[in-house]
This record gives C-alpha cells, structure tokens and sequence, in this order.
C-alpha cells in the first residue's frame, strides 16, 4: 500500500459527505455514545436503531445546508483535510498527483463557500 492510499481515506470520506453536485448538502457521521458503546458492539451495517427491532444500519447523521445556520465548524475542518491532502499531492515527487489535487483543492473551495453562507456559526 503506497503513501496515497491512507492519505486518501480521510479527503475521500470528506468529499463522499457532500455528494450533492453542488454541494449544498453536507452529511455529518454523528457518533451516539449510548448506542454504540454502551449498547452494541458489532458492525456499524448491523447496528439496530435504538428502540426498535429488526432495524438494521442505523447510523445517525446530521445534514448541513444552508438552511440549517449551522456547522461552519465541521464544513472548515472538511475543507482544511481536503486542501492539505490537495497540497500533498500537488507537489512533484513519487506520490504526485495533480488531476487529483486540482479535484480535491474544486471541492475544498465549494465547501468553502457552502460554510461562508451558514450565519450562526
């Protein structure tokens, strides 16, 4: 497994959380002490949404839009991964990559602009 690969997991989870074209939308993975310490341990595709059974896959979410005012804080940390792994991969060297920086460095600044709408952050 070459430097890319692990550089790339965390950019890649980024970009996937905005999967709108123009990325109005922003899904945030939301972790739930309650109900994935203290009551399950297993596969999170297995994970049963609390209070009901046979419900398999609950993962909540919390989705910013520009409606909600608010997650300036979590877009500016998406933003800053996806332009420092962007300035990694810009530079020449074994491990350069500009097509992939330039798409990386696109979606930072679409982030950007989604979080600089969002007021009450």
């Amino acid at each position: 497994m070459g430097l890319t690969d692990p550089l790339l997991l965390a950019p890649l989870m980024c970009r996937s959380c905005a999967p709108h074209p123009l990325n109005t939308v922003y899904r945030v993975p939301v972790g739930d002490v309650d109900t994935e310490v203290d009551k399950w341990w297993g596969r999170p595709e297995q994970q049963p949404e609390p209070d009901r059974r046979h419900t398999l896959g609950y993962r909540p979410v919390h989705v910013i839009t520009a409606d909600t005012g608010a997650g300036a804080d979590i877009l500016g940390e998406a933003v800053a991964t996806l332009v420092g792994a962007s300035l990694v991969l810009k530079r020449p060297g074994t491990y350069s990559n500009p097509t992939k920086a330039a798409t990386l460095l696109t979606r930072a600044k679409q982030l950007f602009e989604l979080a600089k709408t969002l007021k009450n952050t």
